[in-house]
């Protein structure tokens, strides 16, 4: 049987459009519906098809490999079930149907068994093992969904002709609103591809594009936080430590204190988990060899929390300064907390452009967070203005989210990674170098931005701006000795020129942000808190 290349990373959006028009007048049921009680299955995203040398390959797997990740962050995000599915044949049964019809096993113990490289299993998530065609046959498939109360399966994975529609066949005969995802499914050719989803769509499933799945679940937010704050200690107490911010630094400080024994509280005033949250992949965090979507990263960083028992507060700092316990931390809501210690972990805020036009603009179609930008869209324009690493992943970001996006590079060339400026390019995200951006102005329904690049002046027109030129410590106020302290610097464990005040993670990190170096920044300022207090030597 032939296989073919029939799409690829870079094409896979507007090809999933072009089926769909081949799909028209047998799709029963267009769209996604009203996507009740939803849960995401992915079937068979094995080694033994998406890996160039196994026995099954499927050269169009690896096309749409990046869309089941995104719908997996999706769901994961806002707390719906995801079913991971294995073909494993068991090796006391022989003789099966399948085993006739293929003439070869998949048995456990086989390294083409494992899920494909690139896919985590997170926490909360389950792995079904079959033996058939249908995730529900001989599994605990079915009862798992009744207890989770799904109504609604959306199904991507391998192989669209056999696993995936005899499951979607399957779910329908049970009751299930049935999904089956275009550009999330893949066969060995696209006859048979197109041919399949064309009997689903007749009878049995939507067939739908990744984008409107994810447009549907925009009525199902993510929690901001996962592990809801907590306190146990009253707000009158002198703590020993005190933290200041709740991204990967402050977590890992008031971790690390708490476990020591400390009588630690952490202060956040916004979502908890810090830029982390924004990130497309993190693939240079020890301990996933896969790497892992930023939000389940910092959704990790909180569950942690919450089980060591972190005392947690949510609050706005108005002031920090020295007390006669140590220092003096005013909040927003009246509240004055006292401690011996405290570790400013308070992170960054966005550099502006600084350009006529943008303050007008900003929070209304110019956004400085891709997670502050409309959900999905389909054929809009984003520009993105920046050439580091966190503006190529937040323009994959927005192009996974159906953007036509662009990057307007100052420079000579993108800072980025070339991991990052190769995966734009296999996108198709236009990368515009030597443009600065002189001025923003509204024209209707779209922002006109006025470029200076190697031709000259011109002009370009989007629905959204997304500012990443840089970011700038975010410190709290605080009195004149203190903001002297921080500005004066901190050693390698955050200590200041004021005994008792460190400072953690990127406020303190200049141009070196990486979740890695902030996670150990906080552990180091806490290990060396506990030493301070037990000792009273400060250096």
């Amino acid at each position: 049987m032939r296989k073919t290349p029939y799409t690829n990373p870079a094409t896979i959006g507007t090809d999933a459009e072009a089926w769909l028009s081949c799909l028209d007048g047998y799709l029963r049921h267009p769209g996604p519906g009203d996507m009740a009680c939803p849960a995401l299955v992915v079937l068979d995203m094995q080694r033994y098809f998406l890996d160039p040398k196994g026995p099954a390959y499927l050269p169009a797997s690896t096309a749409v490999l990046g869309n089941v990740l995104r719908l997996v962050s999706t769901f994961r995000g806002a707390g719906l079930p995801v079913v991971f599915t294995r073909h494993m044949d068991a090796a006391d049964e022989r003789g099966r149907a399948m085993e006739r019809w293929w003439g070869r096993r998949l048995e456990e113990g086989s390294p083409w068994v494992g899920l494909a490289d690139g896919i985590t299993v997170e926490p909360g998530c389950r792995v079904v093992d079959k033996v058939s065609y249908s995730a529900f046959r001989d599994t605990d498939l079915g009862a798992f969904l009744a207890e989770e109360g799904v109504r609604t399966v959306v199904l991507t994975g391998v192989q669209t002709h056999l696993c995936v529609e005899t499951t979607a066949r399957d779910a329908f005969q049970r009751g299930f609103e049935t999904l089956v995802t275009v550009d999330g499914t893949a066969a060995p050719d696209l006859d048979l591809h197109l041919g399949s989803l064309r009997a689903l769509g007749q009878g049995f499933a939507r067939v739908v594009t990744t984008s409107a799945v994810e447009e549907a679940l925009s009525g199902h937010p993510p929690s901001t936080e996962p592990v809801p704050a907590k306190t146990t200690v009253p707000d009158e107490t002198v703590l020993d430590v005190l933290v200041l911010g709740g991204g990967p630094a402050g977590i890992a400080a008031a971790g690390q204190t708490h476990r020591l024994g400390l009588v630690t509280r952490l202060v956040e005033r916004g979502r908890s988990g810090g830029l982390v949250n924004a990130a497309l992949r993190v693939e240079n965090y020890p301990g996933f060899p896969g790497g892992i979507s930023g939000w389940d990263l910092a959704g990790r960083f909180r569950a942690q929390a919450g089980a060591v028992g972190v005392d947690w507060c949510r609050g706005d700092v108005l002031g920090l300064e020295k007390g006669e316990a140590g220092f003096d931390v005013s909040l927003a809501d009246g509240v004055i907390l006292k401690a011996r210690v405290v570790v400013v972990a308070t992170g960054t805020v966005p550099r502006r452009l600084g350009i006529p036009g943008e303050d007008t603009q900003s929070g209304d179609r110019v956004f400085y967070r891709v997670d502050d930008t409309p959900g999905t869209s389909r054929n809009r324009k984003a520009i993105i203005v920046g050439g580091g690493d966190c503006a190529l992943d937040q323009a994959l970001q927005l192009w996974h989210r159906g953007y036509h996006a662009s990057v307007l590079v100052r420079g000579r060339r993108p800072r980025a990674l070339t991991l990052l400026s190769s995966r734009a390019g296999e996108a198709g995200i236009e990368i515009r170098n030597g443009t600065a951006v002189e001025d923003i102005r509204g024209d209707g329904g779209e922002l006109v931005l006025a470029t200076r690049g190697p031709e000259g002046t011109d002009e370009s027109r989007c629905d959204l701006v997304l500012v990443a030129v840089g970011r700038a410590p975010c410190l709290p106020p605080m009195s004149d000795v203190l903001k002297g302290a921080a500005a004066a610097g901190a050693d390698s464990v955050g200590r200041t020129g004021v005994p008792g005040l460190y400072m953690a993670g990127d406020c303190r990190r200049g141009w070196i942000r990486q979740t890695a170096v902030a996670v150990g920044d906080g552990v180091a300022s806490a290990m060396d808190a506990w030493r301070y207090l037990e000792t009273g030597k400060w250096k």
